[in-house]
């Protein structure tokens, strides 16, 4: 190694550690371990307010230098009667600038067959509204194999309460699941997540504002369940899960947005791809945590075996819009078996980009260091 190099490895390191000392405090808020105790946010009584009135996506969209629609919102078509699109379950896993806010953290110890790291940034933006949940060391063994729960929430940046949306899915899944399913035999499986997104959807459907309005809010869910030499995942919105194995990469996940119900029209030639890819409402949600009603909740259809090696990443939309698929990649392999690290370079890799409107950035980076699976399963 240079003295270059060994330099900047230095300076990363302080900076690194620096992070580690003071990013808890600073974002506790959004990222939520399991303890001893486990709480989840608790929603007052509402009045509900006319479907209609949530939504002003012409407002919210607006563009980045990287052609893409940064900002995303809810949409209900003024000009369309036609319900959300609900396509059918899929996803078989053969198909800086200066130092911001910032929340590390890593779950790892001696003899642990895996490696988690977190790491949570504001961005530019005025508020954090990503939350994001690791379990402590002690919530993710059970009977001497793997078993734990990670998640991702993106609160609705243009809309009120985006924070508490998130808070409130983030909360509800991991007390739910920490208190059902993981101390126990039960599996987790479609059914279980299906029924878990619906009973969030009316949770952040029942948030209110400080007046006792309705918050007219909404949250983006991602979830990956390890256990033991498999894991399962959930979506709603648009937060993205990857899968990497052997240096191939694999979106597990299809974004709820617009952009797909346009391309279906794409498909059958009613409009041109560069027509879908222009519209100015592609990124516009269909489906999301806190919609009138939940049809569309994307899951694995049956559990995905794990190898050596296999690196899942839950991250929002802050992260893949600014890293694609094979720059997240190298910069996980570049740590190693330090995920802390790897997610720590993941949000700092993206600032670096210093985009004027960076969003807030969350990601959540798993490694499997070792498994009971002994041939290679090729995808």
């Amino acid at each position: 190694m240079s003295k270059k190099e060994k330099k900047a490895k230095k300076k990363e390191r302080s900076a690194y550690s620096e992070y580690m000392d003071t990013a808890p405090e600073a974002a506790a808020a959004q990222v939520q371990p399991v303890g001893e105790e486990e709480t989840v946010v608790a929603a007052p009584p509402v009045e509900q307010v006319a479907p209609a009135e949530q939504v002003q996506p012409e407002e919210q969209v607006f563009r980045s230098p990287y052609d893409i629609s940064y900002e995303r919102t809810l949409l209900i078509d003024e000009d369309t009667d036609e319900e959300p699109v609900a396509q059918s379950v899929i996803n078989e896993v053969s198909a800086g600038p200066e130092l911001l806010e910032v929340n590390t953290e890593n779950v790892i110890a001696e003899n642990l067959p895996f490696s988690i790291g977190v790491s949570s940034v504001i961005g530019k933006r005025k508020s954090q509204q990503d939350s994001v949940f690791v379990p402590d060391v002690s919530k993710t063994m059970r009977e001497g194999k793997p078993r734990f729960l990670c998640i991702v929430s993106d609160g609705m940046g243009g809309l009120a309460s985006g924070d508490v949306a998130s808070k409130t899915a983030v909360a509800s899944l991991s007390a739910a699941y920490y208190s059902e399913m993981w101390n126990s035999d039960k599996k987790v499986d479609r059914a279980y997540f299906v029924e878990k997104a619906n009973e969030i959807n009316e949770a952040i459907l029942d948030i209110s504002d400080a007046a006792g309005n309705h918050a007219k809010t909404g949250a983006t869910l991602i979830a990956v369940e390890v256990n033991g030499d498999e894991f399962n995942f959930v979506n709603v919105g648009d937060s993205r899960i990857y899968f990497f194995r052997g240096g191939k990469s694999f979106q597990l996940t299809h974004d709820q947005n617009y952009l797909s119900r346009l391309m279906g029209m794409v498909a059958a030639g009613e409009i041109t791809e560069q027509e879908a890819l222009s519209h100015p409402k592609k990124e516009a949600l269909i489906s999301f945590c806190g919609i009138d009603e939940l049809k569309l909740v994307e899951t694995n259809v049956k559990p995905i075996e794990l190898m050596d090696e296999d690196i899942i990443v839950l991250c929002s939309d802050g992260l893949y819009r600014l890293l694609n698929e094979q720059e997240i990649l190298e910069i996980i392999e570049s740590a190693e078996n330090d995920m802390s690290m790897a997610a720590y370079r993941l949000t700092q890799a993206a600032n670096n980009k210093n985009y004027r409107g960076q969003d807030n950035t969350s990601v959540v980076v798993i490694k499997i260091i070792h498994t009971n699976n002994k041939e290679e399963n090729e995808l």
